[in-house]
C-alpha cells in the first residue's frame, strides 16, 4: 500500500495529536489510508440508521463515532463507504470478536477516511468525552497566557 502525505488545509490538529492524548488502547488505528497527520475538525456521534432528506451529507474533518456498529457487521463496509463520500477524516467502528471483514480493510485501503477500534468494554461516552478533550487540548491557542492586565499572576 502506497503512503501519501496528507494536505493540511487547516490549522486543526492531526488524527495523531488527538489520538497521542486519549488513554493508550482506547482506539487502534486500522487503517490510515492518508496517514496521521490529517486535520481533525470536531467528533461527533455518528448514526448510520439516521435518514437524511437529501441523500447526502457532509463530514469534512470529523471523527465519526459510528455507534452500534461491528466491523464485522454487513453494515460496517456502507458506514465506512458514506464517511468517506462525506469527507470524514475517521470512522470508529466497534472491535467485535471476529475482527474486520476483508472487504472492510479493502475499502479503507482504497479510502481516503481513517477506519479505527474501539476497545470492547470501552463506553462509546468515554471515547466521546475523551476526543472531545484532546481536542480542545490541541487547539491553537490552547493553554496560552493571554497577557491582560488585569489577569491573576
Amino acid at each position: 500500500m502506497a503512503t501519501q502525505e496528507p494536505v493540511r488545509q487547516d490549522g486543526g490538529p492531526s488524527l495523531e495529536q488527538i489520538l497521542g492524548l486519549i488513554a493508550p488502547g482506547m482506539l487502534d488505528v486500522v487503517v490510515a489510508p492518508r496517514g496521521p497527520g490529517v486535520p481533525v475538525a470536531d467528533v461527533v456521534l455518528h448514526d448510520p440508521g439516521e435518514e437524511r432528506d437529501d441523500g447526502a451529507w457532509a463530514a469534512s474533518g470529523l471523527i465519526l463515532l459510528a455507534v452500534g456498529v461491528d466491523v464485522a457487521s454487513p453494515d460496517a463496509l456502507d458506514v465506512l463507504r458514506g464517511a468517506d463520500r462525506a469527507g470524514a477524516a475517521a470512522v470508529v467502528l466497534r472491535r467485535g470478536a471476529h475482527g474486520p471483514r476483508t472487504a472492510l480493510l479493502e475499502a479503507a485501503a482504497s479510502g481516503r477516511t481513517a477506519l479505527l477500534t474501539r476497545r470492547p468494554g470501552q463506553g462509546w461516552t468515554e471515547v466521546l468525552g475523551q476526543l472531545r478533550t484532546a481536542l480542545a487540548h490541541s487547539a491553537p491557542g490552547h493553554g496560552k497566557v493571554t497577557g491582560r492586565a488585569d489577569a491573576p499572576h
